[in-house]
């Protein structure tokens, strides 16, 4: 189990950006056939990833937290992101849907993982604190977690917080607080105005975005702030002295709310959303010629030339972005 030491305010202003990402920063979170776990000594905070593929994964206990088994003196939240799975805690079985939530109680002593598919495995994101009273196990279906629409158009902060263990809920824990903030499409930023919690540390995971794309998240005081970049499926550990905010690339707001449907539904709609581009594209094509034979009598008063020629840009772009769009929904609907 890895572990992350907590940084103070007066540390922070000291370390380089390598530093920061080594100290707070989860690289990997799920392996195959394997449960990935960080220990963090903000809260003794656990949190990580279990992917079963073709063997159960049972949670073992670790020496870090010396204990005769996991969740002796523990609770954990789960929510799965990839394929069907299972979980088993003494005894109690709990199917896994995408996006489904569970809360394991502390003392069970037995918590099995498993997939339905090897080829679409599940993926459990996993999050463990210390627990001093022991409240029922409970499975969450996605559909029963509560929905709260938040920010607005205007700040390009639109989201969806789903709540699945927090207090006051259906589903009682000691400390343990968990749900999903789903971005919505047309926005980038995952809260705002930026806050801290002050008491309390929060770890967080993004996932459904491409490779390529990233999350720059804002960490530290106010008055001096630092950045950590994160791509797909990994983690930070956030102290509770920080304030936090983030910001993706314009394809990661589109696929972060993509992320939190089922595969098939994601298909059908990033197939839409190219249809859409489609459609522009072409709408671009037909227009361009008019303004370059406009414009073309026009003469630059900088470069001295046509600027007829400048609006070929018009042309050119959106037949090489076409032709990236037909590629990219073929690729969609037949599978990457």
């Amino acid at each position: 189990m890895e572990i992350k030491y907590s940084i103070s305010p007066f540390e922070l202003k000291t370390l380089t950006t390598k530093q920061i990402r080594d100290r707070i920063l989860i690289k990997t979170v799920f392996a195959p056939d394997e449960a990935v776990l960080t220990y963090s000594f903000d809260e003794r905070f656990i949190l990580g990833g279990i992917m079963p593929v073709r063997n159960e994964i049972r949670l073992e206990p670790q020496d870090e937290i010396r204990q005769e088994y996991f969740l002796q003196t523990r609770e954990m939240g789960v929510i799965n992101i990839g394929g069907k799975g299972k979980i088993v805690a003494d005894g109690q079985v709990m199917e896994m849907d995408f996006e489904d939530g569970a809360y394991i109680g502390c003392r069970t002593k037995d918590v099995v993982f498993s997939s339905e598919d090897p080829e679409k495995p599940a993926k459990f994101y996993v999050t463990s604190l210390l627990s001093f009273e022991k409240h029922p196990t409970v499975h969450i279906p996605a559909k029963k977690a509560q929905f709260n629409p938040c920010g607005n158009q205007t700040t390009a902060s639109t989201r969806i917080v789903k709540k699945y263990i927090y207090k006051g809920g259906p589903v009682e824990s000691d400390q343990l607080q968990m749900g999903i903030n789903s971005v919505q499409p047309g926005n980038v930023w995952n809260t705002i105005p930026t806050h801290s919690h002050k008491r309390r540390v929060e770890c967080f995971m993004y996932y459904g975005m491409p490779e390529d794309a990233f999350y720059i998240e804002v960490i530290g005081e106010a008055k001096e702030s630092r950045h950590v970049i994160l791509r797909n499926e990994q983690a930070i550990v956030s102290a509770a002295w920080q304030m936090h905010f983030g910001v993706g690339t314009t394809h990661v707001a589109a696929d972060v709310v993509l992320g939190n449907v089922g595969p098939r539904v994601k298909a059908v709609m990033e197939v839409l959303i190219e249809l859409v581009s489609l459609a522009l594209f072409i709408l671009f094509i037909v227009l361009a010629p008019r303004m370059i034979r406009v414009n073309i009598a026009t003469i630059s008063p900088t470069l001295g030339i046509p600027m007829g020629y400048v609006y070929y840009a018009m042309l050119i772009g959106p037949i090489l972005m076409l032709f990236y769009t037909i590629v990219d929904i073929y690729e969609t609907s037949v599978g990457r």
